[in-house]
């Protein structure tokens, strides 16, 4: 997920996922799971604010240019 600058600003990536949470409760979804990668410190805290816990960590699955992303 990505919002523009202006708008994550003004707390529109919280307002993204509490929307998508609350559509995904009135459609009967059981569970919400999510990747991110380990070193974005940000997504990390906002999902962990929602109540996401994290079920586990995948390891040599995403290679960038400057090798794979780990947590620094």
């Amino acid at each position: 997920m990505m919002v523009a600058a202006e708008v994550a600003r003004h707390g529109g990536r919280s307002k993204l996922v509490a929307e998508g949470l609350r559509w995904a409760r009135q459609a009967g979804v059981e569970k919400v799971s999510l990747t991110v990668y380990p070193d974005n410190e940000a997504a990390l805290h906002l999902y962990w604010k929602f109540g996401f816990v994290r079920e586990g960590v995948l390891t040599g699955h995403s290679k960038k240019q400057i090798g794979y992303r780990t947590r620094s």
